[in-house]
Formats: structure tokens, C-alpha cells, sequence
């Protein structure tokens, strides 16, 4: 409390209506470093500006944390979604080619089908004819036979 002395007016300012004034500064500090020369309701207004502004700052500072956290998990997530991706088109090149090769193993079953379905046809076709011959060759044996009688 009480007034300041002439020295130390000299050495930090100059003496104003509401307490000390800091130079240039005088309308942001006179209030401030003289709470004395304040009223209780100044100086609980200021108090609450105060802490208004201290709270205002406290949010902010939260939200720049948290969007800087958020933004960092978007950024690794972005690059998770990257990495996916390629996995993703390379499963996708592996699956295609299998798929051409399956279609062309496809295709040289059907060929080998086709070329065991004539193969079975030429075979029942040459087990006719031998059945034939044999049949042939019985008969003529039974004449032969009858023949030498």
C-alpha cells in the first residue's frame, strides 16, 4: 500500500492518476501494476478479464493440441490407406494373372478333353474292327476245319 516514493517513480515510470504508467504502454499496464489505487469492483473486474482471457487462451491452446493430434492421426492414417491400397492392387495384379491362367489352363483342358474324346472314339472304332477281324478269323478257322473232315 501508500503512495511510491519519488525515486522509484523515476526509476520505473511516471506517476498517473491509477497508479504507476510505464511509458508508451500507459492505456495496456496503468491498471495492472497499481492494484492499490483500484477500487474492490476494478479490481475484480480486471480479475475477471483476466480470466476470461487466461481461459480463452487455455481453449485455444486445447484445441491447437488437439487438431495437432488429430491432424498427426489423419496424416498416419492417410499413409495407412496408402500402404492398403498398394497391397490392395498388387492382390489385384496377382489375382488377374492367376485368373489368365486358370482361363488358359481352362482352355488346354477342353483341348485335351476334346483331343481324349476322338482318341476314345478311335479306340472303340479299332476294337470293332479287331472284334471283327476275330470273328472273321474264327470262321474261317471253322471251315478250314470242316474242310480237313
Amino acid at each position: 500500500g501508500g503512495l511510491l516514493s519519488p525515486s522509484s517513480v523515476r526509476a520505473g515510470g511516471d506517476e498517473g492518476p491509477h497508479g504507476r504508467i510505464y511509458g508508451e504502454s500507459e492505456g495496456k499496464f496503468k491498471t495492472y501494476f497499481s492494484p492499490q489505487h483500484m477500487s474492490v469492483e476494478e479490481q475484480l473486474k480486471q480479475a475477471l478479464a483476466r480470466e476470461k482471457s487466461l481461459r480463452n487462451q487455455l481453449a485455444m491452446m486445447r484445441e491447437e493440441v488437439e487438431l495437432r493430434e488429430v491432424s498427426q492421426s489423419y496424416e498416419a492414417l492417410l499413409g495407412k490407406v496408402k500402404e492398403v491400397n498398394g497391397e490392395m492392387r498388387a492382390r489385384e495384379r496377382e489375382l488377374y494373372a492367376v485368373e489368365q491362367e486358370n482361363k488358359s489352363l481352362r482352355e488346354r483342358v477342353q483341348v485335351r478333353d476334346a483331343e481324349v474324346e476322338e482318341l476314345r472314339r478311335r479306340c472303340s472304332t479299332l476294337q470293332e474292327e479287331a472284334e471283327a477281324k476275330q470273328q472273321h478269323i474264327h470262321t474261317l478257322k471253322a471251315r478250314v476245319m470242316e474242310l480237313r473232315d
